[in-house]
């Protein structure tokens, strides 16, 4: 199955992102094993290896937090982007109670140059 594309709204450098929430659908009811874990990773380029320019996780619920495992919710939390200005690629990556992975949401997100700034 290939990702949803959702192209993020831009953020300016420095500001905190507003984040979003998702409930993931599959033939419109929720996946029928428990969510357990939902990871994203921000890089230059869709094929780029080693680490991500930036990453968040729910295993840090201030980052991400599972509001109900059973129905798939969860909510990317209001945060400051840890990315330099530039146009960067994501997906979302779930792991459920049974350890399967998949991807359900991909896109990008433009991080425009600040002004105003100390660093």
């Amino acid at each position: 199955m290939k990702p949803a594309k959702y192209d993020m709204p831009a953020v300016t450098r420095g500001d905190q992102w507003e984040g979003f929430g998702v409930a993931v659908l599959v033939n419109a009811v929720a996946p029928a094993v428990a969510l357990a874990l939902v990871e994203i990773h921000f890089r230059a380029t869709p094929g780029a290896t080693g680490a991500p320019l930036a990453s968040l996780s729910s295993a840090n619920a201030d980052q991400i937090e599972i509001i109900s495992a059973a129905t798939w919710a969860y909510s990317v939390k209001r945060q400051t982007l840890a990315l330099p200005a530039g146009r960067y690629y994501y997906d979302i990556q779930t792991t459920d109670t049974a350890g399967v992975v998949k991807t359900y949401l991909a896109g990008t997100i433009k991080v425009t140059q600040d002004v105003t700034r100390t660093s």
